[in-house]
């Protein structure tokens, strides 16, 4: 049926905090995301070539925080907030990947921000759902937190053929354009 061909998605997963820039865990969900012809938007390999998070970039962010230029600091990250705040509003929903293991800022306030725009959030728990923050499961459905990225794809492919029903949060936008 493809009822999520073209859907666009946005990935959220740990940055700051994680020596491999969250690339991997990211290009594991992009192979399930293309079987499915869903669209992407990858914090880590933005569309746009604006301030970046990764690489060499993120090393520099380091540099001035280790030298103590905060006001330099906080011009990046407010660009940094705002460009991947804009492309949740863009998203049709959402996959979280929570490292219970490591400081998560960024993408907490993602996962809020497309929360209160009552777009679908799913979550995929690196260390299983029982170590997820209590906050999460007021914010989250129970049956859209996982606990490895194939429950993820399973839930993804039954939502694409429809046999799980798209609900009300559901605002396809390629439907209009």
């Amino acid at each position: 049926m493809n009822k999520l061909k073209n859907a666009l998605v946005y990935l959220a997963a740990p940055i700051d905090a994680v020596k491999d820039d969250g690339i991997p865990i990211r290009q594991e969900i992009r192979k399930i995301l293309d079987e499915l012809e869903i669209r992407y938007l990858d914090p880590t390999d933005k569309p746009i070539k604006i301030v970046g998070e990764v690489g060499a970039e993120k090393a520099h962010h380091h540099k001035l925080r280790d030298e103590g230029r905060y006001t330099e600091l906080r011009d990046f990250a407010k660009t940094i907030r705002r460009h991947d705040l804009r492309f949740c509003d863009l998203a049709d929903f959402m996959i979280a990947y929570i490292d219970t293991d490591v400081h998560m800022c960024g993408t907490y306030d993602e996962l809020f921000t497309m929360e209160d725009q009552g777009k679908p959030v799913f979550a995929v728990f690196k260390n299983g759902k029982k170590k997820a923050p209590l906050w999460l499961f007021a914010a989250l459905k129970i049956h859209e937190m996982f606990d490895s990225l194939q429950e993820l794809k399973e839930y993804l492919i039954k939502l694409n053929d429809g046999t799980i029903e798209l609900d009300k949060r559901w605002v396809l936008i390629r439907e209009f354009i």
